[in-house]
C-alpha cells in the first residue's frame, strides 16, 4: 500500500511538470529534429504516424504524457481494472495507426486515450484512503 501511495503522490505532484513540455529533441548534425516518445523508437520510425509523431513536438509530448499517465496508473488498479487498461491501449494503438500522417487525427486520438486514462486515476484519487 505504501508503494502505491508513493506511486500516487509521485503522479500528482511531477504531472504538471511532465506534462507540460513539449517533448524532448534528440537529433544529429544534417538530421531533422526527432522527439523522444513514449510508445515509438523514433530512430525507426517508418510508419506514417510514427514519422508524424516524431516529427512534431506537441504529439511527442501527448505520447510521453500517454505513456507515462499509463504506466503509473496500471501499477495502480485492480487486476481487472488494469486488463482494462491494456484493452484500451491497444485499440488506442489502432485508432492511431489509421490516422496515418493526419496530425489532427492523432492528437485528438492522444486527448481522447489521456482522458480516458485520466479518469481512472481521478476515481482512483477521489475513492481514496491512500
Amino acid at each position: 500500500m505504501l508503494l502505491r501511495q508513493f506511486a500516487l503522490a509521485t503522479v500528482l505532484a511531477t504531472a504538471p511538470l511532465m506534462f507540460t513540455s513539449a517533448g524532448v529533441r534528440a537529433q544529429s548534425a544534417g538530421d531533422e529534429p526527432r522527439y523522444i516518445t513514449g510508445t515509438i523508437d523514433c530512430r525507426v520510425a517508418i510508419r506514417p504516424y510514427e514519422s508524424t509523431v516524431c516529427s512534431n513536438g506537441v504529439l511527442a509530448a501527448m505520447d510521453l504524457q500517454m505513456q507515462t499517465l499509463y504506466q503509473v496508473v496500471q501499477q495502480l488498479v485492480q487486476p481487472q481494472v488494469a486488463a482494462q487498461l491494456a484493452a484500451g491501449q491497444q485499440a488506442f494503438f489502432r485508432v492511431r495507426e489509421a490516422c496515418a500522417d493526419d496530425a489532427t487525427c492523432i492528437g485528438q486520438s492522444y486527448a481522447s486515450r489521456i482522458q480516458e486514462i485520466d479518469a481512472v486515476l481521478q476515481e482512483l484519487i477521489a475513492r481514496g484512503p491512500y
